[in-house]
């Protein structure tokens, strides 16, 4: 140990790492390449989706009110705006789906213990 100087060990062993993150570095470049470009996907297909609901949207708006013509750039917002509507809903949805699982369970568990006390 303390025949080498201490520069000489840095650069050692900065090689000896240099030379591992390049193979290291390299696969998880690819990996994380792939990864971007599986989200950037998903976002231009969400997008997309987000652009036809508020195109539908916008389409029945005109509908009603024949006068509204220049809110044709608010398609993707309005789109948007209706996909975390929905997400909402549904979220509130299973919500209260699971509050009724939680009292399902506990009538449950109140019968079992009237039934045990009762001595059924």
């Amino acid at each position: 140990m303390g025949a080498h100087p201490p520069f000489v060990r840095r650069h050692f062993l900065g090689e000896a790492y240099r030379g591992r993150g390049l193979r290291l570095v390299l696969p998880l470049c690819e990996t994380l390449s792939a990864s971007m470009d599986l989200v950037i996907n998903l976002l231009k297909f969400g997008n997309s989706v987000a652009e036809g609901i508020g195109l539908l949207i916008l389409s029945a708006v005109r509908f009603v009110v024949p006068a509204a013509t220049s809110v044709g750039d608010l398609a993707a917002p309005i789109g948007w705006l209706a996909l975390v509507t929905a997400g909402l809903a549904m979220a509130e949805v299973v919500r209260k789906l699971a509050w009724v699982v939680v009292g399902a369970g506990w009538l449950l568990v109140m019968i079992r213990i009237v039934m045990g006390v009762v001595g059924r």
